[in-house]
């Protein structure tokens, strides 16, 4: 895919064409232009009688890094790669890690459609997340590895995913157990961004979606997720029809919030 974002190379040399194709797809040795960034959280984790035991005076905190880095490869094409380093106070094997979560790379325009693919591992949230997120709060957020595709088509924002993964956020959340690891079970998600301007109601952000998993009991959603304000009130709603097996029927929610300065006016 990266090749297909560079072109072909002319040349009446075979050896010449390969050296001219290849040359975009590794980073200079003396790459100057990385782009780093990152984030650190200190946490308290402050909890008396935590195992309904008479546990007192545990006062501990948990800490998070995460170090990023950036660079592009070819006009079209970058790479990107994730560090986080986390731990427990007191208990280093308790939610520590110290790892690569994230590495993917992203090609833009690719075969000249305007579109931008994204492949590798990385944290992906639909809609509002309560079906698939990456849960920040947690030291280590969910990552799944994959392809993303993303196109804009008029102002609509389409959006497919493959995944997989075989952590226990998969296992809890879809049953699909370690079997999803071989890429036997993927999951599939497709979604449609926009934004519908109704005048008095504001502007409403619409995201419908569906998502297949491939797993033994054919578990399939399909709905659609809403975000807005109107008079400083902002709102955020998801409707989900699902069929798990024997588990199926709906599920909605609705988050609301106020802005103080819009109503002080």
């Amino acid at each position: 895919t990266t090749l297909l974002s560079q072109g072909v190379a002319q040349s009446d040399s075979l050896e010449r064409s390969l050296a001219d194709l290849n040359s975009g797809l590794v980073a200079p040795a003396n790459n100057d232009h990385v782009a780093w960034g990152g984030d650190f959280r200190l946490r308290n984790n402050w909890d008396d009688n935590r195992t309904n035991v008479d546990v007192t005076n545990n006062r501990d905190f948990d800490t998070r890094m995460r170090l990023t880095a950036s660079f592009h490869i070819t006009e079209d094409s970058s790479a990107f790669v994730g560090f986080n380093g986390s731990e427990g106070w007191g208990d280093a094997s308790e939610g520590s890690a110290t790892a690569v979560d994230r590495a993917y790379v992203t090609v833009n325009n690719l075969m000249g459609d305007g579109g931008s693919m994204k492949a590798g591992r990385d944290y992906y949230t639909m809609g509002s997340g309560r079906i698939i997120g990456s849960s920040d709060w947690a030291n280590n957020p969910n990552t799944m590895s994959g392809v993303w595709y993303a196109h804009d088509m008029g102002g609509m924002n389409v959006n497919f995913a493959m995944l997989n993964q075989d952590n226990d956020f998969v296992d809890d959340k879809f049953g699909v157990g370690e079997n999803q690891a071989d890429g036997d079970d993927m999951l599939y998600t497709l979604s449609m961004d926009y934004s519908l301007d109704t005048g008095a109601l504001g502007v409403i952000n619409m995201t419908p979606y569906a998502v297949r998993n491939e797993a033994d009991d054919s578990q399939n959603w399909k709905g659609a997720h809403l975000s807005g304000s109107v008079m400083g009130f902002g709102y955020d709603a998801e409707y989900t029809q699902y069929d798990r097996g024997d588990d199926s029927g709906t599920a909605w929610s609705i988050a609301t919030s106020i802005d103080l300065e819009v109503l002080s006016s």
